[in-house]
């Protein structure tokens, strides 16, 4: 009875050391096959993830274990059926990011060897899937954007800081424009999209600002069409981000009336101003002048000279999710909205201006300054103002399950008016209905953005399929 009593202990122990082993060679698979996943990038190599995920199983102190890694461009037959698509045979298939990963690891027996066995082995796999990602870079294009002048921080009035020079500019590097910090932005921009896997992932790109076409009745329209829909094409979202310029809008004319305003103030719209030396003075508003100078009281014309649209951005950033061909459900959404300022304009897609006249001359326009009040457009038409109107763009991304991340370019966007709302846009209005959140990324610098878009490109996630 004794000589049973220990090989029934025996074999209990060996079985369990066998099972605790399974369950670590399980876990360090799990995350070899998530850490094999991260690996997905432009130029990837089945190399590339095979040594991702068997480091990982190293770290996890899984001993002697051997690993196989495939995915559906290396061998598809590992996966279910229907997971990896005959992209030939249907383009507008959703391409998935798989990698399986199996791993076995012997485990020395101890009791058992009593009677001849002295080890087995054990077998785990698991397939990881990164999120194939339609992101949408909605970028401030306004004419502040070249506010650090000749790439000096601070430096004011340098000749690179008007947006018709700088846009015109190119110094040699394969970034054409010399406006700062918005060259930074680009290159930031195009070293995130260089990570992306195409065409499993896609890129659109949004631009905000205000673009006043003057019609008969004086009233501008914005863009409601992305400077580029969702592409699955690396080549054609290089191109794109490459030849963005900020908004320089046209030379204002002299001035005509003898009090420093002008009689044409039909111009509508936000034009560029120089001084007697032909030195640029900054961005000026011919309307809002005329009506100054002449005691006329503020009109809806005079908001068309602001051109930080967030909202729209957001309005047609979301547009672009829902209307590109084929729609994927089924991908990760992600918005990333770049702004360096307050927003101070708004009109949606349809030309309706959210500007009340109350707020046009003071400071910050268009709002009443006051985040903590929220009124809705059927409710208060007269107080709906841009920073209502952002938020509602904002609301709409995250229930589409939009994640949104925001970064805010240098100390303007510290100010409450805009600290608050990109704060609410990137996470406050995610949490409220319990969706996933992106992130804020406050008073960035020029200098930063390429580890802001780094830490981004991090933070979208993988999960475990199966």
């Amino acid at each position: 009875m004794m000589i049973l009593l220990i090989a029934i202990i025996g074999l209990a122990i060996d079985v369990g050391f066998v099972y605790v082993n399974y369950a670590r060679l399980r876990r360090g698979v799990d995350g070899a096959a998530v850490n094999a996943a991260n690996q997905f990038k432009e130029n990837y190599t089945i190399t590339d993830l095979k040594k991702a995920a068997r480091e990982f199983l190293v770290l996890n102190d899984v001993p002697g274990a051997a690993a196989t890694v495939e995915t559906c461009d290396s061998n598809p037959a590992v996966f279910k059926p229907g997971d990896c698509p005959d992209l030939v045979a249907d383009p507008t298939a959703l391409k998935r990011k798989l990698v399986y990963v199996e791993a076995t690891m012997p485990v020395d027996l101890f009791f058992l060897s009593v009677i001849g066995i002295s080890s087995t082995t054990v077998r785990a796999s698991s397939t990881s899937e990164a999120a194939s990602v339609d992101v949408i870079l909605a970028i401030d294009t306004s004419d502040s954007m070249a506010w650090e002048g000749d790439g000096i921080p601070g430096q004011q009035n340098g000749p690179l800081e008007d947006p018709s020079i700088c846009n015109a500019d190119n110094s040699g590097d394969t970034t054409p424009g010399e406006c700062h910090p918005f060259e930074e932005i680009k290159v930031a921009a195009l070293a995130f999209a260089d990570q992306l896997y195409f065409p499993y992932d896609r890129v659109g790109i949004v631009t905000f600002d205000t673009n006043p076409n003057t019609t008969n009745n004086g009233a501008p329209s914005e863009p409601s069409t992305p400077v580029l829909e969702l592409s699955n094409t690396f080549a054609n979202v290089q191109g794109a981000l490459r030849g963005l310029n900020i908004y320089q809008g046209n030379p204002c004319p002299p001035p005509d009336n003898g009090d420093g305003s002008f009689s044409n103030y039909n111009m509508i719209g936000r034009c560029r101003a120089y001084d007697s030396t032909s030195k640029y003075i900054g961005g000026y508003c011919p309307i809002q002048k005329y009506n100054i100078v002449h005691g006329i009281p503020a009109s809806i014309d005079e908001s068309w000279c602001n051109n930080t649209n967030i909202g729209g951005g957001l309005q047609i950033g979301g547009n672009t999710f829902s209307t590109a061909t084929p729609v994927r459900n089924e991908a990760l959404w992600v918005m990333i909205l770049l702004t360096d300022g307050i927003p101070n304009f708004g009109y949606g897609t349809n030309g309706t201006p959210f500007c009340p006249e109350a707020y046009i001359r003071v400071s910050p326009q268009c709002q009443d300054n006051t985040p903590s009040v929220r009124h809705t457009l059927a409710g208060s038409p007269t107080l709906y103002d841009v920073d209502d109107y952002a938020r509602d763009m904002a609301d709409n991304l995250v229930n589409q399950d939009v994640i949104i991340f925001a970064i805010g370019l240098g100390a303007d966007t510290a100010l409450p008016a805009a600290d608050s709302l990109l704060h609410y846009i990137a996470e406050d209005a995610a949490a409220a209905i319990n969706k996933p959140k992106g992130i804020y990324y406050p008073g960035a610098t020029a200098s930063q953005l390429q580890q802001i878009f780094q830490a981004i490109a991090n933070n979208i996630a993988t999960r475990i399929a199966h």
